[in-house]
């Protein structure tokens, strides 16, 4: 019997071994949460690279809205906002998306602490 026919007997044998002893439900199930975890993972990574993607000024249109503009290189604090704003310093080359704020900090978060806090709860 050559090696891969062997192996792929071997293979037959565990398979049957877990159908019949009810593993095998549990493997596919694991294998298909692990299947749904990789394409999770993979959205996860698609967007964190989206979200730090550096683009340049001519890449910029106002639909972005307020974003954060680094200099080339970066030898300073970013700046947020866009170039349509008064403040706007002109000499910024580089951009990147502004992150979402953070649950905690949306408004209806920050208004209920400060409610609780006003009646003496503690969070």
């Amino acid at each position: 019997m050559s090696d891969e026919l062997k192996r792929e007997s071997e293979r037959i044998a565990r398979l049957a071994e877990m159908a019949a002893s009810g593993r095998f439900a549990d493997e596919m199930a694991l294998r298909s949460q692990c299947g749904a975890m990789t394409a999770h993972i993979a959205k996860l990574q698609a967007a964190l690279d989206e979200a730090q993607k550096v683009r340049t000024l001519g890449d910029y249109h106002e639909d972005y809205g307020p974003v954060v503009w680094w200099t080339k290189p970066c030898n300073e604090p970013a700046w947020i906002g866009t170039p349509l704003d008064d403040t706007w310093p002109g000499y910024h080359t580089h951009w990147t998306k502004h992150p979402a704020v953070p649950d905690e900090l949306q408004i209806d978060n920050v208004v209920e602490d400060e409610l609780a806090a006003m009646r003496g709860e503690v969070k």
